[in-house]
């Protein structure tokens, strides 16, 4: 689930390009890849198979998505991301019971520095993994020897490897629930219809967030807003975000997100722009993500 994403603008480092590229697949949650040896993730509950009745007003629909999401943890996601000339993909799964783990392959698809996932031994994709706080980035062969064999760089203390990166500020809550709440604070959210998303017949909402305008102080110096909506705007200079939530009327998964986008700009700042669009299915998936053995791992900071 995507409770912190960062939307990297430059990649300036082996440790610092470890730290932000864990965090934007480390805090979302998408691809299933199933790996072997004892789990460390919890068994998320399947979502209720009865939710009430789909209800006339956008905001009491949605405030009924939110309950529905409060009772799942964990979610397969297939998301394509942009922020100014960088875009990137991933596709794994999360559980967010007790604390996020989750397992995402990252492939960065335009404009990416070659150089630093070079010093993964990788040409455009890493394959991370989140458990118990601590992120990991599979490297290639090549600088694994270089490493004693070891096959995994490790980030410890909860720090996302996206985290790490020179990036745009995390715009509130990513993940199915974190557009949701969104929504619900934006004045005048409305319903477009029914449409089909993926093959599956969705409810879609949406709604514009503009951001207040900056204020400053007796001495000049600029005055966040006083909720934490618009200071993350602010704070990644964004002006306005179109938000939209498909919410699926149908099959397992029915009174939940099947899609979500953000899409946030700023004035004049073309390279501003920030992008999401997730494909969200399995809510309520068994999640099980294993750490990789200590004696595969280097710390990300001591890669040669």
């Amino acid at each position: 689930m995507r409770t912190a994403r960062a939307l990297p603008l430059a990649l300036t480092g082996t440790a610092v390009a470890l730290a932000a590229l864990t965090a934007c697949a480390g805090s979302s949650s998408p691809g299933s890849r199933a790996h072997t040896g004892q789990p460390t993730a919890a068994t998320s509950a399947a979502p209720p198979s009865h939710p009430a009745p789909r209800p006339a007003s956008a905001v009491a629909a949605l405030k009924q998505v939110q309950a529905r999401l409060a009772q799942v943890h964990s979610v397969r996601e297939d998301s394509s991301d942009a922020s100014g000339a960088l875009s990137w993909r991933e596709k794994g799964v999360s559980d967010w019971s007790h604390g996020t783990v989750d397992d995402t392959v990252v492939t960065f698809t335009d404009s990416v520095d070659k150089a630093v996932l070079q010093q993964f031994g990788v040409s455009h994709s890493l394959e991370t993994r989140s458990v118990a706080g601590t992120s990991y980035v599979r490297i290639g062969p090549q600088e694994a020897a270089k490493n004693g064999g070891r096959t995994w760089a490790r980030s410890a203390g909860g720090v996302g490897a996206l985290a790490m990166l020179q990036t745009v500020p995390q715009q509130g809550d990513a993940g199915p629930a974190g557009i949701v709440s969104k929504l619900l604070a934006v004045p005048g959210v409305h319903s477009v219809g029914t449409e089909t998303v993926s093959g599956v017949r969705a409810d879609h909402y949406t709604g514009t967030l503009t951001a207040k305008p900056p204020t400053r102080d007796a001495d000049g110096k600029l005055v966040m807003a006083p909720d934490t909506l618009h200071q993350d705007m602010q704070a990644a200079n964004l002006t306005r975000e179109k938000l939209d939530v498909w919410v699926s009327v149908e099959g397992p998964d029915k009174g939940l997100p099947v899609q979500e986008s953000l899409y946030g700009t700023a004035p004049h700042h073309s390279s501003d722009t920030v992008s999401i669009l997730a494909h969200y299915s399995g809510f309520g998936l068994k999640v099980h993500v294993v750490a990789p053995p200590a004696k595969d791992c280097v710390d990300a900071f001591a890669l040669r």
